[in-house]
């Protein structure tokens, strides 16, 4: 276990919900919110990285996998003949 002189007070607002149910799982785990944040921010201090993806990497994680997705569905639709050819495509691009 990690001892470290704590002090300095942080304060900062947010949901009353997400706290409550928050509180609920730390307290499952055996752990108060002041031990869970400082355990993130030691992480964050000795990774240079936090660790879970911000809002933005999800949503670019989840743009990537529908990507990917289209692109099969589009192949299986090309080899299945159902497909556009490359003249039609090209025809419709000059539109």
């Amino acid at each position: 276990m990690l001892i470290v002189d704590k002090n300095t007070q942080f304060n900062f607002k947010t949901n009353d919900e997400w706290l409550k149910k928050a509180k609920e799982v730390f307290a499952s785990k055996g752990l108060d919110a002041t031990s869970v944040f400082n355990q993130l921010i030691y992480e964050v201090m000795t990774t240079g990285e936090i660790p879970f993806q911000t809002q933005d990497e999800k949503e670019r994680e989840e743009f990537i996998h529908s990507l990917g997705k289209e692109i099969d569905n589009n192949l299986a639709l090309l080899r299945s003949g159902k497909g556009m050819s490359i003249a039609e495509a090209r025809r419709r691009l000059k539109a």
